[in-house]
């Protein structure tokens, strides 16, 4: 037996049915995404340049970005020694920071020296 007899033929109507949606449900304004222009700075050569570089390598005359080797140089040993002598305990640091170092930039593909970036104490 049906609980409900007078409700076995009919529909039952929804509150949000396609006549009355329009009331209840409003559409969200539709935003815009942000244009985001990106402008790749290209540069003659990596000299000078504290991180990878995006050239021509002038060997190979591929577009590349440079791979960076760190190395100690003139300066940074002049550091380690000043550090040494007037405050032993810190005489480590510039092994540690990469902005005390040397910057040797190479080509990926021809694997070449295309810059160098000197580190200076002032």
């Amino acid at each position: 037996m049906n609980p409900y007899p007078n409700l076995e033929n009919q529909q039952i109507q929804h509150p949000l049915d396609s006549q009355n949606r329009e009331q209840y449900v409003q559409p969200y304004p539709q935003q815009q995404s942000p244009i985001l222009f990106t402008q790749m700075m290209h540069r003659n050569n990596a000299n000078d340049c504290d991180f990878p570089a995006d050239i021509i390598c002038p060997y190979c005359q591929r577009m590349i970005q440079t791979h960076v080797q760190y190395k100690m140089g003139v300066y940074s040993w002049i550091v380690v020694f000043l550090l040494l002598v007037l405050f032993f305990p810190l005489f480590f640091l510039p092994f540690c920071f990469l902005e005390c170092q040397d910057k040797e930039h190479k080509c990926p593909h021809c694997n070449k020296k295309v810059g160098y970036k000197q580190y200076r104490i002032v």
